[in-house]
């Protein structure tokens, strides 16, 4: 929703700017755009925040645990567990 919202308010930015006779038109498309872009971006925000407590929760139950690594080539997370 995120990409989708912003690529249809620069379509109709471009259109603004293009054909002056559409010009409430687009202005209203780039409005339109610009809040599915925010809406999109507030969402996957939501659900980002929500899986992270999700995962924390559910890694301290069962004795799992995350660690940061980090070489000179790459950064990211190590998961340890047993089954």
């Amino acid at each position: 929703m995120l990409i989708g919202g912003l690529a249809s308010a620069n379509k109709a930015i471009t259109r603004f700017e293009i054909e002056p006779d559409e010009r409430a038109a687009a202005r209203d498309d780039v409005k339109r755009g610009n809040r599915i872009g925010i809406v999109g971006g507030a969402i996957g925000a939501t659900f980002t925040v929500t899986g992270a407590v999700l995962i924390g929760l559910g890694l301290r139950k069962r004795g799992v645990r995350l660690a940061p690594t980090a070489d000179a080539t790459s950064a990211g997370m190590m998961w340890f567990g047993r089954f």
